[in-house]
This record gives structure tokens, sequence and C-alpha cells, in this order.
């Protein structure tokens, strides 16, 4: 048994499919490319078609496909675990072999919460990240779920939470079904959400750090009924004027009608920097696994954790702001920092005053913060620690 789901045109005129094969014991996910005039290409592994066992004994199922500017071919579905389901995602090279560069051995697999996770849909952004949409939780009432990959497969921890981000509409069930990236790097997810009598279109809107951008529909959200019963948004596209456009179905009673709605751009918001560096030891040796605090003189606080080379990112930082930055590591002392963001802020090195033993934690010291007003209509932190 065999099905595709997504398909794409090479820019060749070769036709790439994926979707899955099955046989008497499990489903593998499966890639199959086409010349022109519909006969298999024998030049993607020598007859046209590439069967992958994502988990091994278990079943995968691809539901999209995106061609990066390289030629590498990216895919996106579910794969079983033995105990649930978890996205996974794929990159293969022009002549089908898997891409041995990305994730591991051309294959990444995440768990959201020890719960079911379904890929749906991917988008690559301009900077060569790969954004997924889907659903996670138990079946019954799953919640909207995003997560991006950087370039060679590896989690983006800068993105949500440790590159993960989760959106309940209102308690029920939802369903992300297609996601979409605005020039200004936000990403548009839809699909449906149950209202607890029947389904609604539904549409998040995320900066491109991950958290939802308040600026749009209800904190970042939205429901739209179509008709009195069940409706789905299925495929979603950005208009040259930032509106989304949604299509999808309206259940009438007795059968499915054709649904479309449009929504408008939401309100511009600040302009936004990032703010990335390298945590260090007094020899220069980066710092994995320290917390990274940035707040901000409005109370807003992100939170990052190092790499296993000491590098943190910021992503959404507003410009024109003022934040105090802290970092705390069990085995280090550091000294706040105060920033004045303007634009993008490259190689901000923090680096250790001393190490000691034992377990300390400097977000638990009497540390106070407060913004004073120097009489010259400008803010600055005030700080003591005792």
């Amino acid at each position: 048994e065999d099905q595709i789901v997504p398909m794409i045109i090479e820019p060749n005129g070769k036709i790439l499919a994926a979707g899955w094969s099955r046989t008497s014991f499990q489903s593998d996910v499966a890639l199959v490319r086409y010349n022109s005039d519909g006969t298999l290409d024998t030049s993607f592994d020598t007859d046209g078609i590439v069967v992958t066992a994502i988990a091994n004994n278990r079943n995968d199922f691809a539901s999209d496909i995106v061609l990066q500017t390289d030629g590498k071919i990216v895919i996106t579905g579910e794969a079983e675990n033995g105990a649930n389901t978890d996205f996974f995602v794929a990159r293969y090279e022009t002549n089908g072999t898997l891409d041995a560069a990305f994730g591991t051995n051309g294959k990444t697999i995440t768990d959201f919460a020890n719960s079911e996770d379904g890929a749906t849909s991917l988008v690559l952004q301009t900077d060569g990240k790969i954004v997924v949409g889907g659903y996670t939780g138990n079946l019954l009432n799953p919640d909207f779920a995003l997560a991006r990959y950087n370039a060679d497969g590896t989690i983006d921890t800068a993105f949500g939470a440790n590159g993960k981000t989760i959106t309940d509409f209102v308690g029920n069930a939802d369903f992300v079904n297609d996601i979409a990236i605005r020039g200004n790097g936000t990403i548009i997810a839809v699909g449906h959400s149950y209202n607890a009598t029947n389904s609604d279109l539904a549409v998040g809107q995320y900066l491109s750090g991950g958290n939802l951008d308040a600026t749009f529909g209800t904190n970042g959200k939205v429901m739209t009924p179509i008709g009195a019963s069940d409706d789905f948004g299925i495929a979603a596209a950005i208009q040259t004027d930032n509106k989304i456009v949604v299509a999808g179905a309206s259940f009438n009673g007795a059968n499915d009608d054709f649904a479309v709605a449009r929504y408008l751009a939401a309100a511009p918001t600040a302009a936004a920097a990032s703010v990335s560096g390298q945590v260090l030891k007094p020899d220069g040796i980066g710092i994995k696994n320290a917390t990274v605090k940035l707040t901000a003189s409005n109370g807003l606080i992100q939170i990052v954790r190092t790499n296993s080379f000491g590098y943190f990112r910021f992503e959404e930082v507003m410009v024109g702001e003022t934040y105090l930055l802290e970092v705390r590591h069990k085995n280090y002392i550091f000294t706040p920092q105060i920033l004045t963001v303007n634009e993008d802020i490259f190689d901000l090195n923090v680096i250790a005053n001393e190490s000691f033993g034992g377990n300390f934690n400097m977000f638990d010291e009497c540390l106070i913060c407060s913004f004073e007003d120097s009489g010259q209509s400008s803010q600055f932190f005030g700080f003591g620690k005792f």
C-alpha cells in the first residue's frame, strides 16, 4: 500500500512526491521523483524511488516537502517511537541519498512532551532555518505545535522554549494544517480549533522568536466560524500586502463546502533586534548550560541557555530600550551588565569573575533592580546585591 500526500515541481520540471509505502509490517517514508514526461527518474536512487525508515520497525508518514535553493530535499511528518509519535525532519541530497550533514544520518526526531506529536507542514526561512508546524498532546485534546531547526538539522534553541512552541486556543482540540512566513519573519499557522460545540477556522501569528504576536487578533490568536457547523483551515498564503488568505472547508449539515477567509495584517510593531554572544570562563573557554536572563525596563523577561560552546542568542529584543543582562551557573559568578539596544548586538562576551564549589543561584540572591529618572528624560538601572 503506497500513498502520496505532498508534491512539488523542481525548477527543471521534474516532479517530486512524498508519502509512505506500507509493507505487511510497517509504513516507511517514500520519496519519488519523476521526469517531466511522467517516467521515473532513474538518476534518483537508480530507480526513482527512495524508501526511508525514520524510526526502525515503526510506522512513519511524510506530510510535507520543500526544495532548498541548492536542490536538497527536506520532508517532514510523524514517526512512531513505540509509545506515541514524534515530529521528524529529513533531508536528502539531489540524488536521493540522505544528507549525512543533517541531524543524525540525515534525520532529526523531536518529542514535545512524551505525547502524540505530528508534523503536518514545513517552510524554509530565508536564512536556511526550517519551521515545522503540527500538533502535540492527547489526540482528543491536542494543541498547535511549532518547532524550528537550524540548517544542519539541530533544534534551534533560540525559538520558543528550547526550539518548540505550543499554543492552546480555548482548552479544546487544536490542529495546525499549514504554515507560512511573512517577509518580516512572522510565522502564520492555520488549522482548526474546537470551541466545545464544533470546530472553527483557527489562525495563530508568531514573532520570529516563536512567541505569539500580541498585535494579531486576541493575544496572537483568531478563531473564525464560517458556517453553522465544523470549519477547517487547510492552506495558507500571504499576499504582497501581507494580508493572510486561508482556504479550507465548512460543513453545511450534509457535506462540505469550500471556505476562504482573508485577514488583515497585524499593526506594525516596534523595531526589534537580536542580542547574541558567549559566556566564558576566565581562561576564555565557553561555559555550556549557563542561564542568561535579559530583563527590559518594562519588566519583560527573556531567558535562554548557552549551547555546548557557551553561545547564546536573544531574538525580538525591542530597540531603544535599556536591559539588565544576568548570567547564572552553578560553578561561576558573573557581574550583571546594563545594555542599551539600538541595533543588533553580536559577540557580546560575558566573562566569569571566579569559580566556586557548591550550588549557587544568582537569581535567588537579594538582587534589587530598579529604574531611575536621571532628570534628563532617560532611564537607568540601579541594582544592589547583599
